[in-house]
């Protein structure tokens, strides 16, 4: 029997599961950052995306190497636990954006009505960056 994977792309989280040879679902853990320094693994992935301020994070903040091309996103737990605190910071239910008749899901809007962050992300490319640190479980 083959495996099968199964990926949920949430507003609020997102998950991947396997089912495999037994024929039992098992919930498969996704790396993230979990603290201001640290990398671990979690059967959720907040879909949440924290975007830091220049030198926000002197050490450079944890680094989820899969993105080192978006060097400033921290995804996960301490994304949404850091986003509390900077709200104008926090790119939350980008999947939500996706389907908005009125936004533009390829333009840079988010975090929405930010006058803080450099750098937009549009819907399409944080529900991609999402997407892709479940990959790489």
């Amino acid at each position: 029997m083959n495996d099968f994977i199964g990926i949920d792309l949430g507003t609020s989280n997102c998950a991947i599961a396997r089912v495999g040879e037994t024929g039992h679902p098992e919930t498969l853990s996704i790396t993230q950052a979990i603290a201001a320094n640290g990398i671990g693994e979690k059967s959720l992935l907040p879909s949440a995306i924290y975007l830091p301020a220049g030198g926000e994070f002197p050490d450079g903040g944890p680094q989820l190497p899969w993105i080192a091309n978006r060097a400033n996103q921290i995804l996960g737990v301490f994304a949404r636990e850091r986003g509390a605190l900077q709200p104008d910071r926090l790119v939350s239910s980008a999947k939500s954006w996706l389907c908005h008749p009125h936004a533009d899901r390829r333009g840079p809007i988010l975090p929405w009505g930010s006058q803080t962050v450099d750098q937009k992300l549009s819907p399409l490319d944080a529900s991609r960056d999402l997407l892709r640190s479940e990959e790489h479980t």
